[in-house]
């Protein structure tokens, strides 16, 4: 029986394979009574080499890079980060009998990347680890080795051999490692030359280096008074010698493909380091990567924080210090640049410069007082957005009145908001939420130069109407659109964004592909309405500009379509006002 475990993926068809075995031998066995008979004689030969190994436990452990955590039964897991020739150091103490072998047990873990045992997870086989030297030391003396073995079939990397032998070879360039054996638990058994007297503590050294990052992920050791164990004989299971028959060699080889695809690779996230473990930083000559001279702390420049007790140490205390209760800057620099996204104007007309060269508050108590309501209130941005939309000040009208320069600012919609208000009247916009980035409708050829030959394939049903913020987008090529009408691309953070006023932009409302289908099923959306020619018109003016017409907008739209007797044709006129692309 084969059995294939699905853990997770989007496709659970993973191909279909056939097993064949050899048929009737020449005794009258079938397949199954011959492996069966094979498997019996194996045990019986491999009785005499079974080995009772000893689990042992790590005093101490030592790593250049990655931190290494003690974990039940001796298992040890390693985190942090790793690089391309990572060291380990573990001390043993003595035990009381003398040690001829040591085996090394590489296990699985959903930890790890593709379940490990390996931490490989870019350049190199994902989940794989490379051991390239394998040491044993007695107090100053390097101990040699009278032979090696391991689990599985030896396993190739390139050319070279890469089987356990390959780590104590003396050789920095080989070592060993998995190939297709990636999310098993595999063992290698390394064996002494002399053995470690009884009473002796010892110390094991592991170099993991390639040309990129390949360490161990969790792992543990076993010793033996036995001279020169078997590796394969660390579990002595039906699975391992079925897996290691001669006559199933092809179909092992099969199983193991399909493993390969039935483990992903999780997601990897930071992780802060533990405080014991921290990563040093040096200050490099000349700019130099290769030159570390000095070792510098984590600080904030003197004219942020003052030197105090309370100095925040790390990233965490950093961020805990910037949303303080006690920080006057944090929230009222949040507050004054959501308040000029409501108006138009921040409360500090410099948003992005509240130091010496910024200008002054025009209203400073207010400011105080939208700080302090926005750190009681949870730092809600909710609670302020209603705070401030239902607020007598911004509940006044913005029309403007002849002979007065009392007005609020005149206020163009931001890029995204532009596409999307226009979506929601012609009733396409989707709601759908989270997923890929999408593509919508944009003129042939406006990504030619930095696409090269891969054209804008426009995405199709409800995913090409989602909102803006789900636009797939490019720095060094945003969508056309967005640019257009201002919109960042990405490459910098801003506080406010530039306004233009160009004809392009007028001409995109007018011909752009994208405007010109949700011109088209706007006014599809109105011809289908039951009602009157002026009940339509009212309708498109409240979808759109969420104002009723007047009787003069009704007479000229009333004879626009007479003359063009085509809802799209006027809708399109519509979309093109400077009042559809500018806040009340």
């Amino acid at each position: 029986t084969v059995k294939l475990i699905q853990n997770f993926g989007g496709d659970h068809n993973i191909g279909s394979f056939t097993l064949s075995l050899a048929k009737t031998t020449s005794s009258g066995e079938g397949p199954k009574q011959h492996l069966q008979k094979s498997y019996e004689t194996w045990l019986t030969k491999q009785k005499p080499n079974l080995v009772d190994w000893q689990p042992l436990t790590v005093s101490k452990a030592e790593a250049n890079v990655p931190f290494l955590t003690k974990e039940e039964d001796g298992v040890i897991f390693v985190g942090g980060d790793i690089s391309k020739k990572d060291i380990f150091t573990l001390n043993f103490p003595a035990l009381d009998k003398p040690i001829h072998s040591l085996r090394l047990d590489a296990l699985p873990d959903d930890r790890l990347p593709a379940g490990g045992p390996g931490m490989t997870y870019y350049e190199g086989r994902k989940g794989d680890f490379f051991l390239s030297e394998f040491e044993v030391h007695q107090g100053n003396q390097k101990l040699a080795f009278s032979g090696s073995s391991q689990t599985g079939f030896g396993a190739q990397y390139g050319k070279g051999n890469a089987a356990a032998s390959a780590a104590i070879d003396g050789d920095v360039q080989s070592g060993w490692s998995l190939k297709g054996l990636v999310g098993t638990h595999q063992a290698a058994v390394f064996n002494l030359s002399k053995p470690i007297p009884a009473g002796q503590s010892f110390t094991i050294k592991m170099n993991f280096g390639r040309h990129f990052a390949s360490t161990i992920g969790k792992f543990r050791f076993s010793a033996s008074d036995k001279t020169n164990p078997n590796a394969i004989l660390h579990t002595g299971t039906l699975q391992d010698f079925l897996l290691q028959a001669p006559e199933l060699r092809a179909q092992a080889d099969k199983i193991r493909a399909l493993q390969k695809q039935l483990k992903g690779t999780p997601t990897l996230v930071m992780k802060e380091r533990p405080a014991g473990h921290t990563r040093p930083t040096f200050l490099r000559h000349r700019g130099e990567y290769t030159q570390p001279r000095d070792r510098v702390e984590p600080r904030l420049p003197a004219a942020i924080y003052p030197e105090n007790k309370a100095f925040p140490k790390n990233r965490l205390e950093f961020a805990r210090w910037l949303v303080s209760p006690k920080n006057p800057l944090t929230a009222r620099v949040v507050v004054n640049r959501h308040w000029a996204a409501f108006f138009g104007k921040g409360i500090v007309p410099t948003l992005d410069d509240f130091g010496m060269q910024g200008q002054l508050p025009t209203q400073p108590a207010l400011l105080d007082h939208l700080a302090v309501t926005f750190i009681e209130n949870g730092w809600s941005l909710k609670k302020l957005h209603r705070l401030i939309v239902t607020s007598q000040a911004y509940q006044q009208d913005s029309k403007i009145k002849s002979g007065t320069s009392k007005q609020f600012l005149r206020q163009r919609l931001e890029a995204e908001i532009i596409r999307d208000s226009a979506l929601k009247a012609s009733s396409l916009l989707s709601e759908k939420m989270f997923g890929s980035p999408v593509r919508p409708l944009q003129p042939p050829g406006v990504s030619e130069v930095a696409y090269g030959g891969r054209k804008w394939k426009a995405s199709n049903e409800v995913d090409r109407y989602r909102r803006s913020v789900y636009i797939y987008q490019k720095r060094t090529a945003p969508f056309a659109f967005l640019t257009t009408f201002d919109g960042g691309s990405g490459e910098a953070c801003l506080a406010k964004r530039d306004r233009s006023n160009t004809p392009l932009q007028a001409l995109t409302l007018m011909n752009d592909p994208m405007f010109l289908e949700i011109a088209e099923n706007f006014g599809k959306l109105l011809e289908k309405h039951t009602g009157s020619l002026e009940e339509k018109i009212t309708l498109a003016f409240r979808r759109l500009l969420t104002r009723p017409p007047t009787k003069d907008e009704v007479r000229i739209l009333s004879e626009f379509h007479q003359k063009h007797k085509s809802w799209p044709t006027l809708t399109r006129a519509l979309l093109s006002l400077d009042e559809a692309v500018t806040k009340n």
